[in-house]
């Protein structure tokens, strides 16, 4: 077994953290391959110190943690590989987010990112997983969502990029967050396609979605299943998990219809109710 694993170090007072993580893989077979944005002296040394063997390589800027990861793809032979692993220095949240069907705060969402590995006993655990051939990717539950009505312009791109790799599928689903464990054959697509690092937009900190990194990250997914594989949660969903899933989607479809609270870009606090507009307030700056 060999495994190809991608760390893209965007904040790199993480390495520690990371370095952690890539601790668990010390009894298997692995290539490392580091992308970095204009690394300090000492990252670089602390990483060739961990791995003298690593591959290091610079990057811009642009398609986040995505980017970089298709250029990995790209130079390796994925031939020589039976697992990919793909990792980031996601920041810790200084606001509570939404994503499926839970929130997150702090380190919450990097934590279940990285669960599938988060032990040596855990990613023993994980890689069983795959004894089962319609496996194709790992990460956890409430990450592994569907596209819907979000980020409906990502959708669209993803969908046709993957009709431009000839394939099709039925299950739009992706991991929120771009880190799991695969089997390395299911990316020969990505890796094929003609899409250079210089296609994705560079970083903005006011765009949010419909970027090509947004639908690659869609992509990821979607090439498992087009492949007739599987993405499966290394945790086991719950009975009252699945239970609050199901509440929650209520409450929200009721929300919807017959209460409405939001606010707009002119910081106009709207509430309607049956879709009417029953009370209207500017809020102070």
């Amino acid at each position: 077994m060999k495994i190809l694993v991608h760390l893209h170090l965007f904040y790199q007072d993480m390495l520690p953290e990371m370095l952690g993580l890539l601790r668990n893989l010390e009894d298997y077979d692995y290539d490392l391959f580091a992308t970095v944005c204009k690394a300090s002296h000492e990252t670089l040394d602390n990483l060739r110190r961990f791995k003298p063997e690593v591959t290091i390589i610079d990057v811009e800027n642009r398609g986040y943690d995505v980017a970089p990861f298709v250029k990995v793809l790209q130079l390796a032979d994925l031939k020589q590989y039976d697992y990919i692993i793909k990792l980031h220095s996601k920041q810790t949240l200084k606001h509570r987010a939404w994503l499926k069907n839970t929130s997150f705060k702090g380190d919450g969402w990097r934590k279940a990112l990285v669960g599938f590995m988060s032990s040596k006993e855990q990613l023993r655990k994980t890689l069983a997983l795959f004894r089962n051939p319609d496996v194709g990717m790992v990460s956890h539950y409430n990450l592994i969502t569907e596209a819907g009505r979000e980020d409906v312009v990502a959708n669209k791109r993803a969908e046709k990029l993957l009709a431009e790799m000839g394939l099709q599928t039925n299950e739009h689903k992706f991991v929120g967050g771009t880190m799991f464990i695969a089997r390395a054959y299911l990316f020969k697509p990505l890796k094929e396609y003609p899409c250079k690092m210089e296609d994705f937009e560079p970083y903005s900190k006011d765009v949010h979605g419909g970027t090509l990194a947004h639908a690659y990250e869609r992509l990821f997914g979607y090439v498992v299943t087009a492949q007739q594989k599987e993405i499966v949660s290394y945790e086991a969903e719950t009975r009252a998990v699945k239970i609050w899933h199901v509440v929650r989607r209520v409450l929200l479809a009721i929300g919807r219809t017959i209460l409405q609270i939001k606010i707009n870009r002119k910081n106009k606090l709207i509430i309607k109710f049956l879709k009417l507009p029953i009370c209207s307030l500017t809020l102070k700056k």
